[in-house]
């Protein structure tokens, strides 16, 4: 099951050091670790959408969908070898603003 969308952008504000504290072990058997990925600037940072945890922030996971799902590549996309049909990233940063200010409707439970 995908994530809600609702709130998803909120994901980026978890500093990474937060993310590495919770997986250590508990002592339960069970230990979690973090993801760390490149982001498309270069930077080391900890993954936090994709199945793996493969992809760093929205924006970059928007780019990703856009690519990958729809076959609509922008200049801030994956590498796929594809010229990209979008010269700017006008439209990834649309959509992610759109998720950013996405709320559960009033009186609506998670």
């Amino acid at each position: 099951m995908p994530l809600a969308l609702y709130g998803i952008a909120r994901i980026d504000e978890i500093p990474d050091s937060v993310i590495e504290a919770q997986a250590v072990s508990k002592g339960d058997g069970i230990k979690g670790r973090a993801h760390n990925v490149v982001d498309p600037q270069g930077a080391s940072r900890v993954g936090r959408y994709g199945w793996k945890a493969d992809i760093a922030t929205l924006e970059d996971m928007v780019a990703n969908a856009f690519a990958n799902e729809l076959g609509v590549t922008s200049a801030t996309g994956p590498e796929t070898g594809m010229q990209p049909i979008e010269g700017d990233s006008a439209q990834v940063d649309a959509v992610a603003s759109y998720l950013r200010a996405l709320r559960l409707p009033d009186g609506a439970k998670p």
